[in-house]
């Protein structure tokens, strides 16, 4: 039995004979978009996509950074009106866009349409895209104020 098994073991050493387990079908993480607020141009709000903090004084602007990691960015869709200021381009991974304060709460939603990153085992299924959404809260103000 042991000359057998060596045997065997010869022939796919010799003709490089490999066995494939198919891989789970790969599938994205609930939603990996992700959004911060920068009130200010230096300092991002923590916690949740929002802020309770009023714009930056001189422009009046918030910037909101939508970012997702270890994908492979195939389009940007930036929140409707809202000013592109970096990225929003297949093949990065954030899209900055700014708005400019108003008197009314608002709600920015962007979505990223985005193919998974992986290989061996793990390797997703060729052209399967995904897409996620994530929107940014912000508040209304009235002139330097929150209202």
């Amino acid at each position: 039995m042991r000359r057998f098994l060596l045997a065997v073991l010869g022939v796919v050493t010799l003709f490089g004979l490999t066995t494939t387990v198919p891989a789970a079908a790969a599938t994205p993480a609930t939603n990996p978009l992700f959004c911060k607020v920068f009130p200010s141009r230096v300092l991002p709000q923590p916690g949740a996509c929002g802020t309770s903090l009023p714009p930056d004084p001189t422009s009046h602007t918030y910037l909101i950074e939508y970012r997702i990691s270890s994908v492979n960015v195939l389009s940007w869709t930036p929140p409707p009106g809202a000013t592109v200021a970096a990225g929003c381009a297949p093949g990065v991974v954030y899209c900055d866009v700014s708005w400019r304060a108003s008197p009314a709460d608002v709600s920015l939603t962007a979505t990223v349409n985005y193919q998974l990153i992986a290989t061996g085992a793990a390797a997703p299924r060729p052209n399967v895209t995904f897409s996620s959404s994530a929107t940014a809260m912000l508040p209304a103000v009235c002139g330097a104020f929150l209202c």
